[in-house]
């Protein structure tokens, strides 16, 4: 013999937990929030609030602009950031096409954010020593390599946009518009 009860509200509950599951897998609700966390990683980056660690006045005075970071002084790296579509109700949000280069490197903007999240080692070769030479940077004789460290903008910026509450303003007022 079972036992079976019912508590007032439950079905109500059950459709209304339903009703936003699937309001959070809507596409047009992920592309919305994919796109504001765009506009919002890179207006940290361009006004500096990410909190990274400040570049070096070798890298300052190499890069000529004394601004942070380098490689987005004109702001294509940051505009090369794409929104891309996954499967049904899934967005991705800072992705970067592995077929996007930078104009001055040639390197893809994908391998460049991958330095710029993990950082990097330089290794001092004669050219190397050449080059930070003729801009009036002389490292050490002893010293082998450079480290480059990290500046994960990415993570940063995503840290600081779930903190902000703006996905979870933008996921309610979609609901409310239902």
């Amino acid at each position: 013999m079972g036992v079976s009860f019912s508590i007032e509200g439950t079905m109500e509950l059950i459709a209304d937990i339903d009703k936003k599951i699937s309001v959070l897998q809507r596409a047009d609700l992920n592309d919305r929030r994919a796109k504001a966390f765009k506009e919002f990683a890179i207006t940290r980056v361009q006004s500096n609030a990410l909190g990274l660690k400040p570049i070096t006045s070798a890298t300052e005075r190499i890069s000529h602009m004394g601004a942070h970071p380098p490689l987005w002084e004109d702001g294509e790296l940051l505009e090369s950031m794409e929104i891309r579509k996954r499967k049904k109700g899934v967005t991705e949000a800072g992705y970067f096409a592995s077929g996007a280069k930078d104009p001055r490197t040639g390197k893809p903007y994908a391998y460049i954010v991958s330095l710029h999240e993990s950082g990097f080692t330089i290794p001092l070769t004669k050219g190397t020593r050449g080059f930070l030479a003729s801009h009036g940077v002389y490292p050490s004789a002893t010293k082998v390599e450079l480290k480059v460290v990290a500046r994960p903008f990415l993570t940063k910026a995503a840290e600081q946009y779930s903190e902000s509450g703006e996905d979870a303003m933008i996921i309610e007022e979609f609901m409310e518009k239902l």
